[in-house]
């Protein structure tokens, strides 16, 4: 009997460490994605804005109230 509780008891053990186990993976993962997306944001914050996308700006803000019914239309107005 004693044998037997201390079995049951080394399995409890067993199987709560592969649950931690487990959740150290999972957060491993999360943390892993995580990185890899403050890298991006971090380059996007980073990256050289376009001077031709900053000439388009500014035209945008000085003719204020145009509107474009979608980013084809946009498009095509800023390359003509």
């Amino acid at each position: 009997m004693k044998n037997t509780n201390i079995e049951m008891e080394k399995n409890h053990v067993i199987e709560i460490l592969r649950l931690i186990q487990s959740d150290m993976t999972f957060m491993k993962q999360k943390i892993i994605s995580m990185e890899e997306e403050i890298s991006e944001i971090n380059s996007d914050l980073h990256r050289e804005i376009n001077p031709e996308f900053l000439e388009r700006l500014e035209i945008i803000q000085k003719q204020k109230g145009i509107r474009f019914n979608s980013m084809k239309e946009f498009e095509n107005y800023f390359n003509e």
